[in-house]
């Protein structure tokens, strides 16, 4: 199997780069010769469509996956039409992620992390053209395979996942500002804001849960696992309803 690494710098050991589309380099490699070589990314100087050229790119090297930080709709799209497995929120060095690919410890990513080449900040999809928008808790900015952030004040990410007819449309990992310290109503003003119609969490404050149903928002708590684990058994309707965490505001669950 042949595999490409969004690479951070030219060495052959570089950390893996969270961006696809803009990486400067790619560590390609070889599971069955290991056979490596580090290659320039020619989308990375792109004025626009960087995903896009970037997945046409690789796709061209031959290659049979990629392990990348993050992806974007149109490159997910691109990738999964010439074939290519996807495994993105991974970090650390390119030579861990390989091993762990040769054994098998990656699981392959359903759908798009970011909502666009910008990265994980910014404003999250419109309900209006995405169907229903799900906010989950995060520990990191993985997307779908991020984990499920216990408090719901104190976690550093919201991923934001786009929902119609049942179906995962987009997911979008959003830096939580208020993540050293807030103010309570801020961060489900935050939540309200990006326009989402359901919030879910592992834990949450009873004040918490009141500005939602203020906000017309639906909250959950109880959530634990990967954010898409959590998307699955919320659709399934096995996560409903909210059990207020007892440890209020010195707990991050307001």
């Amino acid at each position: 199997m042949k595999i490409a690494l969004s690479a951070a710098t030219a060495d052959i050991h570089s950390e893996i780069d969270p961006r696809f589309g803009r990486c400067s380099y790619f560590v390609i490699h070889d599971t069955e010769t290991g056979e490596q070589e580090n290659v320039e990314n020619p989308g990375a100087r792109s004025s626009s469509g960087a995903g896009i050229e970037t997945a046409g790119f690789i796709a061209n090297l031959g290659v049979d996956a990629l392990i990348t930080g993050n992806v974007g709709p149109n490159a997910y799209t691109t990738l999964e039409a010439a074939g290519i497995e996807i495994f993105a929120g991974v970090s650390g060095s390119t030579g861990e992620a390989i091993e762990a690919c040769k054994q098998g410890k990656l699981t392959s990513t359903r759908t798009a992390t970011v909502a666009s080449h910008h990265g994980v900040s910014g404003a999250a999809p419109s309900p209006e053209n995405d169907g229903t928008l799900i906010a989950v808790t995060a520990e990191s900015n993985a997307g779908l395979d991020a984990p499920v952030g216990h408090h719901f004040g104190r976690c550093p990410y919201y991923t934001f996942v786009s929902v119609r007819d049942g179906r995962i449309i987009n997911a979008t990992a959003v830096e939580n500002p208020f993540f050293n310290a807030h103010q309570p109503g801020q961060v489900p003003k935050f939540i309200h804001d990006r326009k989402a119609h359901v919030m879910i969490a592992g834990g949450m404050g009873g004040r918490a849960v009141q500005f939602f149903e203020e906000f017309g928002i639906e909250a959950v708590t109880g959530a634990f696992g990967t954010v898409q684990q959590t998307i699955d058994a919320y659709l399934g309707g096995s996560l409903t309803g909210t059990a207020p965490c007892s440890g209020g505001h010195e707990h991050g669950c307001q």
